[in-house]
């Protein structure tokens, strides 16, 4: 994820939480678990493929910070509304990060 948000592709073994990132042949590629001849192929490829820098960066955005906070806080929002009964959303109890910040200088 970190390799999308800089606009770079990403190469990676084929398993469930990989497939979860990489969905398009236009954000990267897969290799065999286990299989070091393929993986070295996909680097090749990767390293001759023309990316769209553009279009993995908006892929990306999809994994930031903000979303996936914002995706718990709604899930813990309707848990604590179901379970009891609070009348407050999470976003009235949590203080967002400001969008932007980082904790790099």
């Amino acid at each position: 994820i970190e390799a999308m948000a800089c606009g770079k592709p990403v190469i990676a073994t084929n398993t469930p939480g990989s497939r979860e990132v990489i969905t398009s042949d236009k954000h990267g590629l897969f290799c065999r678990p286990g299989d070091e001849e393929d993986l070295a192929a996909k680097i090749g490829i990767g390293l001759q493929k023309d990316w769209n820098s553009e279009e993995i960066l908006q892929f990306a955005e999809k994994f930031s910070w903000e979303r996936v906070a914002g995706d718990i806080l709604r899930v813990y929002d309707a848990t604590i509304r179901e379970y009891h009964g609070l009348g407050r959303v999470a976003e009235e109890i949590v203080t967002p990060i400001p969008t932007g910040s980082s904790s790099h200088p």
